[in-house]
């Protein structure tokens, strides 16, 4: 079984030190007592280029990945709405519904509260650090988002956690699939 989580990302299928999905398997190794290597053998990262490529990745090819385990779509809140042609007062859970029906897939879907720029912000803050006036720099958030991963405590794991509940639900939601594998 492979767990498979798209993000959406601006840069598309740039894997190799993709910042979000390294500070998910550090996460994930720190709650389950297992090495990062081996969590990257079992969840792999999709990046997409926006969150439209990400909804039609996930109503196209992104249905072979249902064949190989679980999927989880990590969208922004803040834009989500837009692509799903709902109102910005929409609720959550309408908007996690349109998404599926536009999926037209089986899958777990996370709204990162506001956006990426949160968890970024809450790296900094669990690090001790202040943060950039603009977190919108992919080298800054990919830089910030690998050294929590990389060099930050698990201590600071778990600040930034609590400071980022909508990044703490994805690392909760793919420990729970990946069980005993």
């Amino acid at each position: 079984m492979i767990v498979s989580v798209f993000y959406e990302d601006q840069r598309g299928h740039q894997v190799r030190d993709f910042g979000p999905h390294a500070l998910l398997v550090q996460c994930l190794a720190d709650r389950t007592g297992r090495s990062p290597n081996r969590i990257e053998g079992l969840v792999a990262a999709i990046p997409t280029k926006g969150n439209s490529k990400l909804l039609s990745q996930l109503s196209g090819p992104g249905h072979r990945a249902l064949d190989r385990g679980p999927v989880y779509a990590v969208f922004d809140d803040d834009r989500v709405r837009d692509l799903v042609r709902l109102p910005p007062a929409a609720c959550k859970s309408e908007v996690l519904a349109q998404v599926r029906r536009q999926a037209g897939a089986d899958i777990d879907i996370v709204l990162l509260q506001a956006n990426v720029e949160t968890l970024v912000r809450a790296c900094f803050d669990a690090l001790n650090e202040p943060a950039p006036d603009s977190l919108h720099s992919h080298p800054v958030r990919d830089r910030i988002l690998n050294r929590m991963a990389w060099t930050g405590s698990p201590d600071q794991r778990r600040r930034m956690l609590e400071a980022c509940p909508s990044f703490e639900r994805l690392v909760t939601r793919v420990q729970a699939r990946l069980g005993s594998a």
